[in-house]
């Protein structure tokens, strides 16, 4: 590891790489036929990772010294190899949603008309007719508006042919059970297998285009 510090002069680390972990294979982007077909993807694809790394900025637009992000979520997916599926489950599908807001165009906070408008019909379904349980149910519905932005960037990116309607579907059922406390089968079946392998190949899909979108910008 080695950082610029000017003058000439760098600081250098050299480090213990980590061992291999076998059973998270299914999970690293090297086990992904479809994306690394030969010596000269795995180079591509490397050195992309590493022009996303340096080029990253903090919060302040300062070069950003500590771990990026893609490399935080991979690490947790292979740290999650080690456990349940359900902890599979879970971290799959949290490690999606955090790459598609990465690459959404839009705002990661409502901005404040959007907040004045939900404020206001929340207002007008409370002073309307209806059950008090109905209109707290309604209320609820239009307060969660401002995370819609993580399933229409999804839309946007299965139109475009970067992720397929299979691993859309497979990511949207398995985080709704999941993540509402419903657990996984403790081993492996087919219809489970298949929806988490889904969830693998749309993680690295999306990794790509979040190299690809960062490449174009």
């Amino acid at each position: 590891m080695a950082r610029n510090v000017g003058n000439g002069r760098a600081t250098v680390w050299v480090r213990r790489s980590p061992g291999l972990i076998r059973t998270a294979g299914w999970a690293s982007l090297l086990g992904s036929d479809s994306l690394i077909r030969d010596d000269e993807d795995f180079w591509g694809l490397y050195r992309q990772l590493l022009e996303l790394v340096a080029r990253a900025l903090d919060k302040n637009g300062k070069p950003n010294f500590e771990h990026h992000k893609i490399t935080r979520l991979y690490e947790e997916l292979i740290q999650a190899s080690r456990g349940s599926r359900w902890v599979w489950a879970l971290t799959f599908a949290s490690s999606i949603e955090a790459i598609v807001r990465m690459m959404s165009t839009k705002p990661s906070k409502p901005v404040k008309a959007e907040l004045d408008a939900i404020e206001a019909l929340a207002k007008y379904i409370n002073a309307g007719p209806g059950e008090a349980h109905l209109k707290a149910t309604a209320i609820k519905a239009i307060n969660r508006r401002p995370d819609m932005t993580t399933v229409q960037t999804m839309q946007v990116l299965q139109t475009k042919g970067v992720i397929t309607e299979a691993q859309s579907s497979a990511w949207n059922g398995i985080r709704n059970h999941v993540m509402h406390g419903h657990l996984l089968s403790p081993y492996s079946n087919e219809e489970e297998d298949v929806r988490l392998l889904a969830l693998a190949s749309m993680m690295h899909a999306l990794t790509i285009e979040l190299l690809r979108h960062s490449a174009v910008g």
